[in-house]
């Protein structure tokens, strides 16, 4: 690989997976100024369960994707798995529609956003086959471009026209010509195509199977408070929850970007057998979640509500303390996306998944008790809980696996 590409990758995979990671909060944006406080609220859900649905789709992921060494399993399997991945996604949404009885426009939106991030999942296995080959800096235009033309051509259909529904499908318009006139374009140079007739879709499948659970679990235990506003809960209340909640992504995008730069470090670190300064890197990864997490709620209580009010032009002045809740929520979820990334490339995969089952399970009920009692601060009661809970487990499992390895 050219060391320029590798440059040039670097900085347009930031680029493109930063705003490909504010795009939803642009969109809010629009929606809540243009559309008002009920159409925004059923923009945040359908935004929220398409993103949860888009885990069928994606699956695996493009890391396992990349990181693949099996002979056997070539470009064309991934497409293949993918196109049936996709599919099952879209069954699925068809099938939690007709459990739902939503209205007919409602019912649109969520189908069309769905649509969307398929097509978003979709460009994931083109996106492997490009990294694979050394040009990561073309997937990083591609979000780059899918991600500003959205937001451009969104804002200005749904100023002119006030109509959401036709403002996520200019969205679709653009996924597919990007996807058909760079993606593909860009992949079929180095697509490696089935030569026998063995398939390896079963073995994708079960290789994948336990990152698949935990991305679709992680998903979930996010937006559970959303899932519960949706079912015993106003629009108007998914709005407002939805605006106090987005300043939290951005905490869990800055542990995503921290622990990237060190994963190579941390499993070189553990093959050398160099367990302790593996394990006094992930502290001090940890130490800088948790110091980012103290400044954000710090900034927040100072100038957080009148920053989101001037921005979204909705007063929340009774929702501060829901905002610092959920910050501090936030925080215990980056830290504890920490220890999962060290548990990965410690080969821990399988407790991971009881931990998030067991955080689901309690998210599903706490989540819908606290909104039908408190509505937004129940919400964010309860998305605070269960992010400690999460943390609380990783934690005491960290410690276990510690005091073991001292002991072997």
């Amino acid at each position: 690989m050219k060391r320029n590409n590798i440059k040039k990758g670097f900085i347009w995979n930031m680029i493109g997976s930063t705003t490909n990671a504010f795009l939803s909060l642009f969109l809010m944006i629009i929606v809540t100024r243009s559309n008002g406080l009920n159409q925004a609220g059923i923009f945040t859900f359908a935004f929220s369960l398409s993103c949860l649905l888009q885990v069928i789709g994606i699956y695996s992921g493009r890391a396992y994707q990349v990181t693949e060494r099996n002979d056997e399993i070539v470009d064309s399997d991934f497409i293949i798995h993918k196109v049936i991945t996709c599919l099952i996604m879209l069954l699925v949404s068809f099938i939690y529609l007709g459990f739902h009885h939503y209205s007919l426009s409602k019912n649109l939106i969520i189908l069309s956003l769905v649509i969307y991030k398929l097509l978003e999942a979709f460009s994931e296995v083109y996106y492997g086959i490009i990294q694979k080959n050394g040009n990561l800096y073309q997937v990083g235009i591609s979000l780059f471009l899918k991600s500003v033309l959205s937001i451009f051509l969104f804002a200005v259909i749904d100023v002119f026209t006030n109509n959401l529904l036709l403002s996520i499908i200019i969205m679709i318009v653009i996924q597919v010509l990007v996807l058909v006139g760079y993606d593909i374009r860009n992949a079929n140079k180095f697509l490696v195509k089935k030569k026998g007739e063995k398939s390896c879709l079963f073995l994708i499948m079960k290789s994948g199977a336990s990152i698949f659970i935990v991305t679709l679990l992680t998903q979930y235990i996010i937006n559970a408070p959303k899932y519960a506003i949706d079912s015993f809960s106003t629009n108007e209340v998914q709005t407002i929850y939805g605006i106090i909640a987005m300043p939290a992504t951005i905490i869990i995008l800055i542990s995503q970007f921290l622990i990237y730069p060190f994963l190579t470090k941390l499993t070189n670190l553990l093959d050398q057998k160099k367990k302790r300064e593996f394990h006094q890197l992930v502290f001090r990864i940890l130490l800088s979640i948790f110091g980012i997490g103290v400044l954000a709620i710090i900034i927040a209580y100072l100038i957080g509500i009148p920053f989101l009010e001037l921005v979204y032009g909705v007063s929340l002045s009774k929702n501060k303390i829901d905002l610092l809740i959920i910050l501090s929520g936030a925080s215990f979820y980056g830290m504890a996306y920490i220890l999962s990334n060290a548990f990965i490339i410690m080969r821990n995969n399988f407790s991971q998944m009881i931990i998030f089952i067991v955080v689901s399970i309690f998210s599903y009920f706490i989540s819908k008790y606290l909104v039908i009692k408190n509505s937004i601060s129940g919400a964010a009661l309860s998305y605070f809980v269960s992010m400690l809970l999460l943390l609380i487990f990783y934690f005491v499992y960290y410690i276990i696996k510690r005091k073991s390895e001292k002991n072997e």
